[in-house]
């Protein structure tokens, strides 16, 4: 009961803190059986529940051992169906507690059902892949040689991406690859239990290359932004439903497709790279000279419709002020005072605004049905309302930053020149 309504509320909230969710290729997990769910973890928390608060099945989830340290934290996150996975940083003396977790995901996959694992073994904020660590394929063998390899346990890649993972109103990319089948290691494992984790590591690492956006080299990392900005202007995909949901593929090809672009210059002449670099450089300097964004340059809209929506956003904006600019403020707040590493910058923000969010609405129903002279259903009408109003004022912003860049792009003397240098670079790009 708690896991379905900490998931209906992550459903609703993620929907409002990401301004696109592309979730692709859902079917690639089996309807039942036993499943693992291989990830990579660039966003410490948010990660887990994007993915599987978006997801039909119900799941489980290792996460590290620190967060478990209290008994009040252990009973609360096993009621949404975490378990602790004790690492080295928590110390070499807990590392025989895993016994009891591996114990606990045997049952889980014998039962048929579905575990995510960060299979990276930590965090870090950056759009590359880790090794992987060996703990995935040792829960996998464990579970199947206890069982005489007869669970057959599907192992699904799963790619997490972010336009920008520790800002609100970006997007996020879960892309699921094609499951792997670990009947087909038990040969190996049998004959070199070593070879066998080693293969499947392999071939789980592989995998998951293919559904992240990864950039190579570090250097790179400044100029694979400024691009993938560039290319995402280039086609603007409509939202599939009211929710925020994308279903197609289109965004991870076309990252896939920049960052192997700038590997292949970076192969193939250092200074062709440079003079890259130093174009989209100049090209960005002009666009913060003027405070306007590549999407205005590439695709200005009418002053007038931006207007109009403004006009009709404004009463949104206003109760959205008014009512619910509480919870967000407060939960940015503390995020700014307490959280140092970008890692959980997003996530603890995200969550404690929705948490923040949820006292606050109870608190409201609470005191309007006392004031207010309603039938209390009136109330509850009126107060589950307020999280669109607030949705509306985020909108109402959105759209005034983009009145205020087009009036900056329609005052820039030298538009034309700017538009010649995004034009080069796009020219650059697709010889």
């Amino acid at each position: 009961m708690v896991y379905e309504i900490v998931r209906f509320l992550l459903r609703v909230s993620l929907r409002v803190y990401f301004r696109k969710i592309y979730f692709l290729n859902e079917d690639n997990i089996p309807k039942q059986g036993p499943v693992i769910l291989a990830c990579n973890h660039p966003n410490a928390f948010m990660d887990a529940m994007l993915t599987t608060s978006l997801l039909k099945r119900r799941s489980h989830f290792l996460v590290r051992s620190d967060v478990f340290n209290t008994k009040f934290k252990t009973w609360l996150l096993g009621l949404i169906n975490l378990a602790p996975i004790y690492r080295m940083q928590e110390g070499i003396e807990n590392l025989h507690k895993n016994q009891e977790t591996f114990s606990r995901c045997n049952k889980i996959l014998e039962n048929g059902g579905m575990i995510l694992i960060f299979s990276e073994g930590l965090c870090v904020f950056e759009k590359r892949l880790r090794p992987l660590k060996k703990g995935t394929a040792r829960i996998i063998y464990g579970a199947e040689a206890k069982n005489n390899f007869n669970l057959g346990i599907k192992i699904v890649p799963v790619g997490i991406n972010y336009t920008y993972g520790n800002k609100p109103r970006k997007e996020a990319i879960v892309s699921f690859g094609k499951p792997i089948d670990t009947k087909d290691y038990q040969k190996v494992y049998e004959e070199n239990n070593a070879l066998g984790i080693n293969k499947i590591t392999k071939d789980i690492e592989e995998k998951l290359k293919g559904n992240i956006v990864c950039i190579e080299d570090k250097e790179d990392e400044n100029l694979a932004e400024q691009l993938f900005v560039m290319y995402r202007n280039e086609k603007v995909e409509s939202t599939s439903n009211i929710m925020n949901r994308v279903k197609t593929r289109d965004r991870v090809e076309v990252e896939h497709f920049v960052t192997k672009k700038i590997q292949n210059i970076r192969e193939r002449s250092l200074e062709e790279l440079k003079n890259l670099k130093q174009k989209a450089g100049q090209y960005y300097e002009s666009l913060y000279k003027y405070d306007i964004s590549d999407a205005t340059v590439n695709r200005n809209g009418s002053l007038i419709t931006i207007v109009i929506k403004l006009i009709l956003a404004f009463p949104f904006f206003m109760v959205g002020l008014v009512l619910g600019v509480f919870p967000v403020w407060l939960g940015r707040k503390i995020t700014n005072d307490k959280v140092r590493q970008i890692e959980f910058y997003s996530s603890v923000q995200f969550a404690l605004t929705m948490i923040l969010g949820v006292v606050y609405l109870l608190l409201l129903f609470t005191v309007f049905n006392i004031i207010l002279p309603w039938n209390w259903y009136y109330v509850l009408i009126g107060v589950a309302l307020i999280p669109l109003f607030g949705l509306g004022a985020i909108r109402f912003t959105e759209l005034l930053n983009k009145l205020i860049e087009n009036i900056n792009y329609s005052k820039a003397k030298d538009i034309e020149q700017i538009k010649a240098q995004r034009a080069e670079i796009m020219l650059i790009l697709n010889s």
